[in-house]
C-alpha cells in the first residue's frame, strides 16, 4: 500500500511535469498555479458531495493531489516576486495560508454541516485561484528564468556507474 512518502514522490512528479509541460507552452509558473488551485478547489467540492467511503476515499486522494501540487506551485512562483526579499515574501505566503486555515476553522464553528462547509471552501478557493492570474513577473525576471531554464536543459550531465563492493563469502 502507498504511504505519504510514496505519494509525495509521485505528487512531486507530476508537478514537476506539468510544469514543464506549461513552461514549453509559454503559460509558465503562474498559469500551472491557477490550474492546479482552481482543480484543488473542484476536487475539495467534489469530496464534499461523496456519501459513499468507496467513492470518498478516491476523491480525498485527488484533493490531496491538488493540494501537494498548489503548494509546489505556490512557492516555485515565490522567488520571482522579490528575490532580494525572498525570505519576507516566502513568510507573508506561508502566513497566507495559516490565516486561511483559521478563516476555515471559524466557519467549522458555524451551525452549518460539515458537507456545507466544504463545499463553501471549495467554492471560495475555485474563485480565489483567479487571483493568481494577477501575478505579473518583471520582463528582466522573465529572460533571466528562461535563459537559467535553457541552461539546465542543454546541459548533458555525465552519467556515473555505480561502484560496487565485492561481495562477501
Amino acid at each position: 500500500m502507498l504511504g505519504t512518502p510514496q505519494i509525495r514522490v509521485f505528487h512531486m512528479t507530476w508537478f514537476s511535469f506539468s510544469l514543464r509541460f506549461f513552461a514549453w507552452f509559454g503559460k509558465g509558473r503562474v498559469f500551472w498555479l491557477f490550474t492546479a488551485v482552481f482543480c484543488e478547489g473542484l476536487a475539495l467540492m467534489m469530496f464534499s458531495q461523496m456519501a459513499v467511503l468507496l467513492l470518498a476515499i478516491p476523491a480525498l486522494i485527488l484533493f490531496s493531489w491538488f493540494v501537494q501540487m498548489s503548494e509546489g506551485a505556490t512557492f516555485s512562483v515565490v522567488p520571482f516576486i522579490n528575490k532580494k526579499e525572498l525570505g519576507a515574501v516566502a513568510g507573508i505566503v506561508g502566513a497566507g495560508g495559516h490565516t486561511g486555515a483559521v478563516a476555515a476553522g471559524f466557519l467549522f464553528k458555524s451551525a452549518l454541516d460539515w458537507q456545507t462547509v466544504l463545499l463553501i471552501l471549495g467554492a471560495v478557493v475555485v474563485v480565489c485561484s483567479f487571483a493568481a492570474l494577477l501575478v505579473r513577473f518583471s520582463p528582466e525576471a522573465e529572460s533571466e528564468s528562461s535563459k537559467a531554464d535553457q541552461t539546465a536543459l542543454s546541459q548533458n550531465r555525465p552519467q556515473v556507474e555505480p561502484q560496487l563492493e565485492p561481495a562477501l563469502t
